[in-house]
């Protein structure tokens, strides 16, 4: 049986990680690793959850919100109980540290002890830390803090293979069923390291199926009934596609993190580990894999081939074992994927990407297998694991976790590094960036946009005195504005774009006012900033009247900048960035309702007193009329009889010369089946929950 192992240490470790991750970190001062996703602020945590995002005259949110939800369902939580942010970045760094060494534990152990009559738990547990900490891990952790949506994804995936096998293949279906049905929920916020787990295990369960000769109508009706099991619990991932095909606004930055073309090494690179182009890519200046010629030490470079030798004796045995060489080959076929659409046959995997849809969500393909190149090696590890004498095989998977967690250990991979091309992640923000927030979240009525200049949304900024923060714009996170980005690398629809970018080369900057950009920010702050930047800061300057400025910023007001919302004789509340309520006064002849947001068809019209959850059963109003204004906004028509026509006589009020006053509410229509699909996953869980808790109960009592 081995060792029984000290749980203690499942605790204990992140503790000590956590201490070295933020070791002289003091103050108010945090950690913001390039793609992170971090909240600053209790404000801006209520105000996440939303399927729009304002950012750049207004993009659709739904995969952003879905890939980072549960992030954001912590800092919301942590930030409602009005702790700090240093202490709510700690606590979260030790969560998915806790979480990375304990779930892939039990995982194993159960997977352990599916398929053979004897364990040791002790090699079962380095096996598990070895999963824990390796290159792949490290590259998620020095890259975006390994977010907790995809560290969830990443550490369920052992016990989620091993309920799953047990649905499809064993006895207890029904219970089995229902926990992975659980498992799967979580993992799939992670989309894209989900998907790649799902393409496993659907190979694996063909050739499982074919190999150990088992009824194939038995596993497809497991199959059909898991499927049809998981339907209520894939509501709100339902919002994706629906986004994506049908309601969704072309955007400037179609690549969508197409990084392929990137990959070199061909099947060389993913045998050593290196599951990030970044890893072999140079540029200057830069804050991510500033430790690159550590991979090509001496150690680094034979640490994978420790794991490679250790699975010689199932290799090599007399005996041959089905399910070794089933993991093996799933090994190699994975292993021919991530090199993408290198050579040899590189042309397939680019076909494949064209062709089959979906696959294109692994269009980066050494961050999304890689996690299952590890994960099969982990199986293939167990196999193996009782070959060897377990002071030999515990002291060579240890030596392999010591290389390759070397980097986490010592918290380089996490805190960054100062050298000559890079600055370490300690972020400490100036006291001119907050002073700057104040003055926009003081004079933020009436609502409008701010525009910076240098335009990036993703930069390098000056911070501190000889240090550079490469990454995410910080300032946006301290104010309540939103901003305007005009950049080709965001997320700012097509039109939008174009109309935008067409009057800055024409430098007629007095046409920025049929925007509603109400501020400029002039930034000192930046690193980078071109001949034109210059040249449109000047004339920025010359057109309108500054009100503002510090050693970092110069803030210049459009003081007749359009309003977000244009109709005659109206005003407007904004109740959220997904909802806003607008008076009308005296409509007679036709007239135009403009929002000055990008073209969206989610952007729907209802009575003022529609009840939010009631949306879905109440008419849209004027829908007809729904088209593009000013060559990037929405417009609707609306005249007296429209109106009559349309609503209830209790919506609106008919005034002495006939005219009619009216109130709408303009709503993001997606939102409603956000909360629709929030609502049916939820009670649907909890209904799972609690019988699989009952059915706990009772089998204990059977027992006793």
């Amino acid at each position: 049986m081995g060792k029984k192992i000290p749980y203690f240490i499942i605790v204990l470790l992140p503790l000590l990680l956590t201490y070295v991750f933020f070791y002289n970190i003091t103050g108010n001062d945090f950690l913001f690793l390039h793609d992170e996703y971090l909240i600053l602020n209790k404000q801006e945590s209520f105000n996440i959850f939303f399927t729009q995002n304002p950012l750049s005259l207004g993009i659709a949110n739904t995969t952003v919100l879905i890939v980072t939800f549960l992030e954001k369902l912590y800092y919301f939580l942590t930030y409602s109980f009005d702790l700090q942010t240093p202490f709510i970045q700690r606590l979260l760094y030790f969560i998915k540290l806790f979480f990375l060494l304990l779930l892939p534990y039990i995982g194993f152990m159960k997977i352990s002890r599916l398929f053979f009559k004897e364990q040791d738990n002790l090699s079962v547990f380095f096996i598990s830390l070895w999963y824990s900490f390796n290159t792949y891990t490290l590259i998620y952790l020095h890259g975006n803090a390994f977010s907790l949506t995809l560290l969830i994804c990443y550490a369920l995936a052992p016990l989620a293979f091993y309920f799953y096998h047990k649905s499809i293949f064993g006895v207890q279906e029904k219970i089995d069923r229902l926990k992975v049905v659980l498992l799967f929920f979580f993992m799939s916020f992670a989309v894209y390291l989900h998907a790649a787990f799902l393409l496993c295990i659907a190979i694996y369960t063909f050739l499982f199926t074919y190999f150990e000769k088992v009824a194939v109508s038995k596993v497809i009706k497991n199959i059909f009934l898991l499927i049809i099991m998981s339907l209520p619990t894939l509501g709100i991932l339902f919002l994706i596609p629906y986004d994506m095909f049908f309601s969704s606004t072309a955007t400037i930055n179609t690549t969508g993190g197409e990084t392929f073309g990137n990959l070199q090494g061909g099947l060389l690179y993913p045998l050593l580990m290196w599951f990030s182009w970044g890893i072999y890519t140079f540029w200057e200046p830069r804050n991510i894999f500033t430790f690159t010629d550590y991979f090509r030490t001496l150690p680094s470079l034979i640490a994978p081939f420790i794991i490679y030798a250790l699975l010689l004796p199932g290799i090599l045995a007399k005996k041959k074992k089905p399910l070794f060489f089933l993991f093996l080959f799933l090994f190699l076929l994975f292993l021919f994927l991530i090199k993408g659409p290198q050579a040899p046959f590189g042309d397939i995997y680019v076909w494949i990407v064209q062709h089959i849809p979906g696959f294109r969500v692994f269009r980066s393909p050494d961050n999304k297998f890689g996690f299952i190149l590890i994960f099969l090696l982990c199986l293939l590890l167990l196999y193996v694991s009782s070959s060897y004498k377990r002071k030999v095989f515990i002291s060579l998977v240890s030596l392999v976790i010591l290389i390759q967690g070397y980097l986490i250990f010592n918290g380089v991979a996490i805190r960054g590094e100062n050298t000559v091309t890079s600055s370490d992640r300690i972020v400490k923000v100036p006291q001119e960036y907050y002073h700057v927030a104040t003055y926009f979240n003081e004079n933020a009525s009436p609502y409008g946009y701010i525009m910076p200049i240098p335009s990036a949304e993703f930069g390098h900024y000056r911070l501190e005195p000889h240090k550079r923060h490469i990454g995410q714009d910080i300032l946006p996170k301290l104010t309540n504005l939103p901003f305007l980005y005009i950049t080709a690398d965001s997320g700012i629809a097509s039109n939008t774009y174009e109309k935008l970018s067409t009057i800055l080369k024409e430098k007629d900057i007095k046409k920025l006012s049929v925007f509603p950009i109400k501020y400029f920010l002039l930034r000192n702050d930046s690193y980078i900033e071109t001949k034109d930047e210059k040249e449109l800061k000047k004339r920025i300057a010359e057109t309108f009247k500054e009100k503002y400025q510090n050693k970092y910023f110069v803030v210049f007001e459009n003081e007749h900048f359009t309003p977000l919302i244009q109709a005659r004789k109206s005003t407007f509340i904004m109740e959220s960035p997904i909802r806003y309520k607008i008076s009308l006064k005296n409509i007679k002849e036709e007239q135009t309702i403009i929002f000055n947001q990008s073209y969206n068809p989610n952007w729907v019209l209802y009575p003022a007193k529609s009840d939010e959850l009631k949306l879905l059963f109440t008419p849209e109003l004027f829908t007809s009329t729904h088209d593009v204004a000013n060559g990037y906004a929405n417009s609707w028509h609306v005249s007296a009889e429209s109106v009559k026509a349309s609503l209830d006589k209790k919506d609106y009020t008919i005034n002495a010369d006939g005219s009619v006053d009216l109130d709408l509410i303009l709503y993001f229509k997606t939102q409603v089946y956000f909360y629709l699909g929030i609502m049916v996953t939820s009670i649907y869980l909890i209904i799972i929950s609690l019988y699989l808790l009952w059915h706990d109960i009772v089998r204990k009592r059977i027992h006793l």
